[in-house]
């Protein structure tokens, strides 16, 4: 009887034991389970914090404080100030992408509200930096070059080249005082020079230092032939060509100048000779001047 009441004593406490062993791995699960919570709930605190971080950071460059200039006796500081400032720039980069990771891991919908105000930011800072680009500075130099080209055009000289219509003429019989007058104006300003048509003179109408130059295509004369470049009816300029004997009797005869002229004055070209003929062919026989610049002062 001893002996039975042993075997039954026996189950019981391997009944028990099994018990304790289940309350035992209940309590441990449960733990564990608490364990989890408490370090999701430590990384959702963290990752709120790094959002609240990035945000206030991304509204601090939206709305940047003005910070007052350095004075004289902080000049030290001023530059501990801006290296510091330049290395919170180069770390800010690698912060935002941590920052991001984080946000886009945790908070998917926070992270489009992130995304759309540092696009903001950026935004800002292009048009901030293009309205430095057009500031005043480039509206003078735009203004400076507008005036330098119209200053330029101002200095430049006035120009007047006259050319022969492609006639002969005789001297003798075609000029009256020998001065030729059968011009065609390819250039000519008209503040500057006016041509007397009937005349074959050109007047100047500003005081100035001018350029005078002139051709003549001499035909059909004997010995020698010469004209002259008159101001004012008086000798300026001569040009005199000769030949030989048994030569050819056509040439031409090139001369040019620098005059101070004054205003209403008249230049022309006179032929010395009258029994001689002249080629007035635009390419052999011209007239022109050109204004150098104003007169020196004495």
């Amino acid at each position: 009887m001893s002996s039975e009441r042993r075997e039954q004593a026996a189950p019981r406490s391997d009944g028990g034991g099994c018990a304790c062993g289940r309350r035992g791995s209940g309590g441990g699960s449960w733990r564990l389970f608490l364990g989890f919570f408490a370090l999701s709930l430590a990384l959702h605190l963290l990752t709120l914090g790094c959002y609240l971080e990035l945000r206030s950071e991304l509204r601090r460059e939206r709305d940047p404080d003005p910070t007052p200039s350095p004075r004289h006796g902080g000049t030290a500081a001023a530059q501990g100030s801006s290296s510091s400032a330049r290395l919170q720039r180069l770390a800010e980069p690698t912060d935002r992408r941590q920052q991001l990771a984080l946000l886009n891991f945790f908070l998917p919908e926070e992270k489009l509200h992130l995304e759309e105000e540092t696009r903001h930011v950026r935004r800002n800072k292009r048009s901030k930096s293009s309205e430095g680009s057009d500031g005043p500075s480039s509206v003078k130099n735009k203004k400076k070059g507008a005036t330098d080209k119209a200053g330029s055009r101002e200095t430049q000289p006035a120009v007047v080249h006259l050319q022969g219509q492609g006639s002969a003429i005789q001297v003798k019989n075609d000029l009256s005082g020998g001065v030729l007058n059968d011009w065609s104006r390819i250039i000519m300003n008209p503040k500057v020079f006016k041509l007397h048509a009937r005349s074959g003179e050109l007047e100047v109408l500003v005081d100035g230092t001018y350029f005078i130059y002139s051709q003549v295509y001499y035909i059909n004369f004997t010995d020698f032939a010469s004209y002259e470049v008159v101001v004012d009816e008086k000798p300026f300029l001569q040009c005199t060509r000769s030949i030989e004997t048994g030569k050819t009797n056509f040439n031409t005869c090139y001369t040019a100048g620098v005059c101070l002229l004054k205003a209403r004055q008249k230049i022309a070209v006179k032929m010395v000779h009258a029994d001689i003929s002249i080629n007035m062919s635009k390419h052999t026989t011209f007239f022109g001047a050109i204004r150098l610049g104003d007169a020196p002062t004495s």
